[in-house]
This record gives C-alpha cells, sequence and structure tokens, in this order.
C-alpha cells in the first residue's frame, strides 16, 4: 500500500490526567502515516485524486486541540477515528503521539503511544419474520448507512425461507450486507443491536419470531472466541439461509478458518444435501 508521511507535527493542547496538565497545556508530537493510493495522483500530476497533506496536518491540530482527554491512548483512538472520517481516500491511519513533557519526575525524551486503525469489510446476515418484514430490513440498512464509521457497500438479494428450530413460526425474510467500517469489533456490535432494539426486538426463545434478526458473520479476517462475539460466526456454515445471500455478495471470500470461500461451502453442502 502507498502512504504519505507527517513526522513530527508539533501541536501545543491540554491532555492530560494531572490538572496542572490540562490548566497549562503542553507540547505534544504527533507522526502520522496515512495508507491510500498515489498512483492516480501521481500520474495525473492531480492533488484532488490524493490527500491534502497541509489539510491533514490543520485537521490533526484542530481536532487534538479541541478535543482534551485525560490519556494519550484516548487521544490517539479519537484522533485516527477523526481522520479515517475526515479524509475518504485513507485506507488505514497508524499514528504515533509523543509527549516530551511527561510529568512523571525522571528524566526522559519522551512518551508516546502508537496505533493503527482502519477501514474493514464487514459482513452481516439478516433476518426479520416479524410485522413488515420487507420493511424492517430496508429500514435496518438504511439506518445502517447512517452510522458514523460504516459505509454499505453491498447489499443480498433477500429471500424467503422457513424458520429454523420450528415449524409453526412465520417464514424469515433473509439477507445480507457487506460494508466497510473503521469502528472496532465489539462497537460494530453494539451498533447492529441497538438497531435490533429499536426495530422491537426483545430478548426471548432461542427460536422466537423477530422483527430484526443482525448477525455478524465476518469482520475482515478477525477470528475471535470471545464468547461475546466469536468470529467467524461459528453456525453460519450450516445455514442456507445464511450461505445463499452471503453467496450474492461474497462468493469468493475466503474463511479465515479452512481457507474455502463461500461459493465452495454452499455448493458442498448442497451436494451433501442431495445424496
Amino acid at each position: 500500500m502507498d502512504y504519505l508521511n507527517i513526522e513530527g507535527l508539533v501541536v501545543f493542547a491540554h491532555h492530560g490526567v494531572f490538572p496542572e496538565e490540562n490548566k497549562l497545556g503542553q507540547r505534544f508530537e504527533i507522526s502520522a502515516r496515512l495508507d491510500l493510493v498515489t498512483s492516480h495522483a501521481g500520474m495525473q500530476d492531480d492533488l484532488s485524486r490524493s490527500v491534502d497533506y497541509g489539510a491533514v496536518c490543520h485537521s490533526i491540530q484542530d481536532f487534538f486541540q479541541a478535543h482534551p482527554v485525560k490519556l494519550i491512548e484516548t487521544a490517539a483512538e479519537q484522533l485516527a477515528r477523526h481522520l479515517l472520517l475526515s479524509f475518504p481516500a485513507l485506507h488505514t491511519v497508524v499514528l504515533r503521539i509523543a509527549k516530551p513533557w511527561a510529568p512523571i519526575g525522571l528524566p526522559l525524551d519522551q512518551v508516546s503511544v502508537n496505533i493503527t486503525r482502519g477501514w474493514h469489510p464487514v459482513t452481516v446476515a439478516m433476518g426479520s419474520n416479524q410485522g413488515d418484514r420487507l420493511k424492517n430490513l430496508c429500514d435496518a440498512l438504511e439506518a445502517l448507512d447512517r452510522i458514523p464509521g460504516i459505509r454499505v457497500k453491498k447489499i443480498a438479494s433477500f429471500i424467503e425461507t422457513p424458520a429454523a428450530g420450528r415449524h409453526n413460526e412465520p417464514p424469515y425474510l433473509n439477507g445480507a450486507v457487506l460494508f466497510d467500517t473503521c469502528l472496532l469489533p465489539r462497537e460494530c456490535l453494539r451498533q447492529l443491536q441497538a438497531l435490533e432494539k429499536a426495530a422491537g426486538r426483545q430478548p426471548g426463545e432461542k427460536w422466537s419470531t423477530r422483527p430484526l434478526d443482525l448477525d455478524m458473520i465476518f469482520y475482515d479476517d478477525l477470528i475471535s472466541e470471545n464468547p461475546r462475539l466469536y468470529l467467524p460466526h461459528p453456525r453460519y456454515r450450516e445455514r442456507d439461509f445464511v450461505l445463499k445471500p452471503l453467496n450474492d455478495i461474497i462468493p469468493y471470500h475466503k474463511d479465515p478458518l479452512t481457507g474455502e470461500n463461500i461459493q465452495a461451502i454452499l455448493q458442498a453442502r448442497q451436494l451433501k444435501k442431495g445424496r
């Protein structure tokens, strides 16, 4: 990936845990590596096809000074998110925030924090079998695209499928959506759960009817065994109502656990069911 480097931008700001830091302020040195495609700008000699690093520097200074916090870790998180949202051409931001005047009572050159943040592809399976199913899914997609830090890229065609687990439940309308996000996985999950709640979903039995069901299937190539967020979703390979919409938008995406792509997983499942 091509990148632009900004090294040692000096900004005077009021971040810090101690009252004196908040009141008097201090010097910070900020460096940023901005990952983006520079070939179009380079071939055409056109600044509009790149990112104006002067504008980036002023944006860093203005934001960093306007949002005082206690920790440089927090300052780095907020600044990285701000840059990714303010300059759409950026794929990844690598930030270093150094604090030369850190008040620790010992001689040192500086203390710094280094983070890497960027856009990641996320795939979510969707379903509804309560109320106006089509409206529930369309409203969720529109709301999803309005969340800062989420950019919807592809939407699968909706399909109707029987409710899993119970024969007396109304059928589902299922789909899937691919979006890019600069939110962290747990943040992303909270946003999805908030959309479910806004649609009227209530805690209940496992196979109860639902106005909206949103399951994160992939977050980039992340593998997670956290009980609150398993990735990839542990049961997606067993569900045609998930695999078929996924095959509509990401047929060649490879499962990071097995290396198999979605199309191959679906075809193998269909062959097995046919025997």
